[in-house]
């Protein structure tokens, strides 16, 4: 994972407490990923894919962890996801 630049590491207590506090699971493999990285932003163009319907390229701009920009914390986006779920099916 050197194409990425890390936001620090993470502990373990910090990512149950985290899937306790939404009521989730994250796979093994993220946890491990949270632990080593706490999200980060990839080096360039590292994280591409293209959509096999219309070819269109994506780019991964940013892996969320726990920080205090808003921006990159996986706990505020969650919440603002579920929030716009809510206002889309209310």
């Amino acid at each position: 994972m050197n194409n990425i630049n890390g936001f620090g590491s993470l502990s373990m207590i910090d990512i149950l407490s985290l899937e306790e506090k939404f009521d989730i699971v994250f796979p093994d493999d993220y946890k491990e990923f949270l632990e080593n990285y706490n999200g980060g932003l990839p080096k360039k163009n590292y994280l591409t894919t293209h959509l096999a319907n219309t070819g269109e390229k994506i780019v991964l701009g940013s892996l969320l962890g726990i920080v205090e920009k808003e921006n990159f914390d996986l706990g505020t986006c969650f919440l603002n996801m579920k929030m716009n779920f809510h206002l889309l099916v209310n």
